[in-house]
């Protein structure tokens, strides 16, 4: 699904979270350097001089460098959204399973969009919104071959896969039936492999 015109506006860019990173990395350090060289009263010295000219032509090298790269990727980021976007994504369906049919699949919790990948300090990032909303459609598409069948999905920061039978697809995640007779719903976010099981 598209972002709406209200979650664009109130997410910035990469390219404006990178400029705020680079300030206050590089260009309040700059600052406080200036300052300890007044308060010092070296400031008029030559040497002070070349010292900032030359702490400033870094960072302005620094930060074309660094802003170079940012926009590449935010590029490359909108490109791939935009390939995405062109394919057609399976539907959510379920898959009928006998001993389901006793327990039905709850569905899928959802979290707003818009602060679920937020960044301290920087807020939501469109790029990043994007980018998940990407590997989201790739998860999809990958665990719809393994529909019905019994596989093994690695979760992030989990020291086990989750071993069962994937259930149902949505635009959230999947849920996977395991040994147990429960359901686990794993959002696409989370996943780092879907394999069959051997």
């Amino acid at each position: 699904m598209p972002p709406t015109i209200e979650a664009m506006a109130t997410s910035g860019t990469l390219r404006h979270a990178a400029s705020v990173v680079f300030a206050v990395t590089t260009v309040v350090p700059l600052l406080i350097f200036v300052w300890t060289l007044y308060s010092l009263d070296t400031l008029g010295r030559s040497e002070a001089h070349v010292g900032l000219g030359l702490a400033l032509a870094i960072a302005l090298l620094g930060y074309y460098i660094f802003r170079g790269l940012v926009a590449q990727m935010s590029n490359l980021i909108a490109g791939l959204g935009k390939a995405l976007e062109a394919t057609p994504v399976a539907p959510a369906t379920a898959v009928p399973i006998a001993a389901a049919a006793s327990a039905p699949p709850a569905p899928l919790p959802t979290a707003p969009a818009d602060t679920s990948h937020a960044v301290p300090g920087l807020g939501a990032i469109q790029e990043v919104q994007d980018l998940n909303r990407a590997m989201a459609a790739l998860w999809q598409s990958e665990a719809a071959a393994f529909k019905g069948q019994r596989v093994v999905i690695s979760v992030v920061n989990s020291p086990r896969p989750i071993t069962g039978t994937l259930v149902m697809l949505s635009h959230d995640g999947l849920l996977v039936q395991t040994d147990r007779q429960e359901h686990v719903a794993v959002g696409y976010n989370r996943i780092s492999a879907i394999d069959a099981e051997k």
